[in-house]
């Protein structure tokens, strides 16, 4: 989940489906929720790696068959 998809309906369903939610609530939300930052920090690595190889795919050579 990304900061875009904070809505409450979003939460409930990733919720439901057994995910963990991991984002920052919006500041002007009336009743923020608390925001577990070091599996913030360990979401942001994966994101940075995902990242990193579609760049290595950018890069190698396009295969034919």
């Amino acid at each position: 989940m990304d900061v875009a998809y904070e809505g409450d309906e979003t939460r409930g369903l990733a919720t439901l489906l057994g995910f963990n939610p991991v984002v920052p609530p919006n500041p002007q939300r009336l009743k923020p929720w608390k925001l577990n930052k070091v599996i913030y920090r360990e979401r942001n690595y994966v994101d940075r790696l995902f990242r990193r190889l579609k760049g290595f795919r950018r890069i190698s050579p396009a295969t034919t068959n």
